[in-house]
């Protein structure tokens, strides 16, 4: 099957977040699928215009077509429809799609289903943002958003707890697929923990400066509030860009500094290798629709700690970490604490298991797989 899958922005070293969408179309290229992904980008600048870029994200031999198109006032989402339309038209040549499958709804997946009946081609939208209430706080983004979902073929979240947002859009629960994103295991997997009982205990924490629902200054709080408590050496080790600019001042100001170690952004393997050697990740936010962090970590044979804000209710259980409630200093630092002294008696291996088997990436592309088929056919039976 051909699928083009659209984005609002491929991942780079410096923006990873939407790291799913690359992963996703690897695992499906293993399927025996055919896979483009195009991404639709606003143009900014002083003469911003319609701009066409092939590339090929080379370690993975995905193609990829970036689409820029300029920001109009007044005009909504029609630049992006005609930047999608135009680069859907172009690729015809070297690329006939039976779908496409859009990551997020607005302003690409919008632009999709306009797309798709231009085509002829079945849609399907997969949101991963939220908060939904926030993204349709305007007429023409709630409306635009409901107009998306009743269009596509096929809606699916990453989550329960965001597919019950959605329905405050759709007012249509049963019509939305709940789908989680997958785990890359070539990259997180465990292997036997060389971290003796007495030595140094890192706990790894990932985050992005400036974003205030990673509760990246909840985690610090957290911290220098467990830190007199501990019976052994602990170092916090926080991975994300921004986070020293944004955390090393209040660091210095808890008298926490030297057991700090900021290490910026990192490439995922890079990331795998940090949770690999850490004792437990710990995950802060205020809100998340799924949480890919939490997954790597236990794929790494992790045990986690993270608070209950959408996502990761669904993800953690008893066997694999602790759940605690979110923007709460004492509940965390407490968490934290026993954890550090526990973390070895988790089963290392049951947790990789249960992460492989939950959000693999074969495991999610095959239920993938089935609902392209479902949705071909159904089209074709009109």
């Amino acid at each position: 099957m051909n699928i083009i899958i659209t984005t609002p922005q491929v991942p780079t070293p410096d923006f990873p977040g939407n790291i799913y969408v690359i992963e996703q179309a690897r695992a499906l290229l293993q399927q025996g699928h055919k896979v483009l992904i195009l991404c639709a980008w606003q143009q900014r600048g002083v003469c911003p215009k319609y701009d066409f870029r092939e590339t090929k994200d080379r370690q993975n031999q995905i193609q990829i077509i970036q689409v820029g198109y300029p920001v109009v006032r007044g005009a909504s989402y029609l630049p992006c429809v005609i930047g999608l339309i135009w680069a859907v038209a172009k690729i015809q040549h070297i690329f006939k799609p039976d779908l496409i499958h859009s990551h997020v709804i607005l302003p690409v997946g919008f632009a999709a289903t306009i797309a798709g009946k231009f085509f002829q081609l079945p849609v399907l939208l997969t949101e991963h943002w939220g908060p939904i209430s926030e993204l349709t706080n305007r007429w023409s983004t709630f409306w635009g958003m409901r107009f998306a979902l009743r269009q596509a073929d096929q809606t699916i979240a990453v989550s329960q707890s965001l597919k019950k947002e959605l329905v405050f859009v759709t007012e249509k629960f049963s019509d939305i697929k709940v789908i989680p994103n997958l785990l890359n295991p070539s990259i997180f997997y465990p292997e036997p923990d060389k971290q003796d009982s007495s030595s140094l205990v890192d706990i790894l924490f990932v985050g992005r400066g400036g974003d205030s629902r990673k509760g990246n200054r909840l985690m610090l709080q957290a911290f220098a509030a467990a830190l007199p408590r501990m019976s052994k050496p602990i170092r916090l080790i926080l991975v994300g860009k921004n986070l020293e600019q944004e955390l090393s001042e209040m660091a210095r100001e808890l008298k926490i500094e030297p057991a700090c170690d900021f290490v910026g952004s990192l490439l995922p393997e890079q990331l795998g290798e940090r949770m690999r050697r850490c004792a437990f990740l710990v995950v802060a936010s205020l809100y998340e629709t799924f949480s890919l962090v939490l997954i790597e970590a236990m794929a790494c044979g992790k045990p986690v700690i993270a608070t209950r804000c959408g996502g990761p209710e669904e993800l953690v259980t008893t066997a694999t970490g602790v759940l605690v409630p979110p923007n709460d200093v004492e509940a965390l630092s407490k968490a934290i604490e026993n954890m550090s002294q526990a973390y070895c008696q988790y089963d290392a291996g049951f947790i990789a298991r249960y992460a492989l088997d939950n959000f693999g990436e074969q495991v999610v592309a095959r239920q993938l797989t089935k609902l392209y088929e479902g949705v071909v056919r159904e089209r074709c039976e009109r």
